[in-house]
């Protein structure tokens, strides 16, 4: 067995199609990790073409872990192209659950975000297909780190079927020879994953397995450019002995490639504290700080509030939807950027008169707020999810000569949630 041979069978990586050279064809990785030649059906008649990938839209994408498209337009019937790139020779690598081969890629919740995930749009497709798609099952594991340096299996199993559906997604992979091949349709599969629980900050593994009526894979093409960063992997059930998790490498260049996919779901994001607050008159140094969610559309529970300012003063909030600033103001720093807008006054309350301490308090429900319950006139935007709010609390402070008879608070930023 030649050197290359050896590799293709040790990666599983399936046979060229057709009678030329090995290395002068593209490949499918394979069932069973054998080089095997096999005849595909002629030309498919053309079909109805539907909607490409981000043609429609994503109800609330968070993540797209790249492109395949390198053409558009110039394939079978006009479609849409995913080129094999120069350099390479694999169409696409099996993820068959009958065979028992499976393909792992990452995506990365960021810090301060919480994912509670609704779909996934998984891309794949069996050879020979017409443009209805053959697929009928898709499996889904989670991983909270690599499968392949000692991830624990968080969700999810290799038995329950999650496919709720799949289409034509108007692109063919095809060599730069041969652009109007119809014989590797892409299907965007879209994936229930609504029984996931919430995922926090941290890099997670999808391990998707895929079953179909055809006897082809079914196989799952590569994101189209490589990058270097690319990490995706293919557990083989028959290399190494026993089986285990390998990098998803193309049968020519050997370089590890990564996997096109997009999920789908709502995105909790931390609100978090910046900028310096103005010690005020009695020496107290005010603090804001938060309790419940910012929603658009539950009407209370997201309740901002400042700590350790003068009691019995009046204030209120000002807050903006363009980012932090950090500008001097009333002899402390205005941490909102303009255009400025400012909540209704309230009192800070605390310890009743004569006395005069630290114990007031600044606090407004801002879902309330946004929705007209205290008043004013809110940004329409304080009801739309995924704004970012920028605010801070301002109060009268006799302690200090005019103008700067001011007190400020530091800043709160947050995100409007569902």
């Amino acid at each position: 067995m030649s050197s290359l041979l050896r590799f293709l069978s040790t990666a599983g990586v399936l046979a060229a199609i057709g009678t030329a050279p090995l290395l002068a064809q593209a490949t499918d990785g394979a069932p069973g990790g054998s080089i095997a030649r096999t005849a595909l059906p002629g030309p498919v008649p053309a079909q109805a073409k539907l909607p490409a990938p981000g043609g429609g839209s994503y109800s609330s994408l968070l993540h797209d872990n790249g492109p395949f498209i390198s053409g558009t337009g110039v394939g079978f019937a006009g479609a849409d192209v995913s080129i094999v790139e120069s350099g390479y020779n694999t169409y696409g690598y099996s993820h068959s659950s009958s065979a028992g081969y499976r393909v792992a890629d990452d995506f990365t919740v960021p810090a301060g975000a919480t994912w509670t995930l609704s779909a996934l749009h998984w891309f794949a497709y069996q050879s020979g297909s017409t443009t209805t798609s053959t697929l009928t099952s898709v499996t889904v594991q989670v991983w909270s780190g690599s499968p392949a340096a000692g991830g624990t299996l968080l969700a999810g199993d290799s038995t329950t079927n999650r496919l709720g559906g799949a289409q034509f997604t108007n692109v063919y992979r095809v060599l730069s020879s041969a652009l109007t091949s119809n014989l590797r349709p892409i299907m965007d599969c879209t994936v229930d994953l609504s029984w996931l629980p919430p995922l926090g900050p941290g890099t997670y593994f999808l391990d998707v397995q895929a079953a179909g009526s055809l006897s082809s894979g079914p196989l799952v093409n590569p994101k189209v450019p490589r990058d270097v960063s690319d990490n995706a992997l293919q557990y083989n059930p028959i290399t190494p002995p026993g089986g285990g998790w390998v990098p998803l490498a193309d049968g020519l260049s050997l370089l590890q490639q990564d996997l096109p996919f997009k999920l789908e779901g709502s995105a909790l994001i931390d609100p978090i504290v910046y900028c310096t607050a103005k010690l005020n008159g009695l020496g107290c140094l005010p603090s804001i700080g938060f309790t419940g969610v910012a929603s658009a559309t539950s009407g209370s529970g997201f309740l901002v509030r400042s700590l350790n300012n003068r009691n019995n003063k009046s204030g209120l909030l000002f807050y903006g939807i363009n980012g932090q600033s950090g500008v001097p103001f009333q002899g402390g720093t205005l941490c909102v950027s303009s255009p400025i807008k400012r909540s209704p006054a309230f009192s800070s309350g605390g310890t009743a008169a004569p006395a005069n301490d630290c114990s007031g308090v600044y606090s407004i429900d801002m879902n309330l707020f946004a929705v007209g319950g205290l008043g004013g006139t809110p940004l329409p935007q304080l009801q739309a999810a995924g704004t970012t709010v920028n605010c801070q609390f301002w109060g009268r402070d006799p302690g200090f000569p005019s103008p700067d008879n001011t007190s400020l608070s530091d800043a709160l930023q947050y995100v409007v949630g569902t």
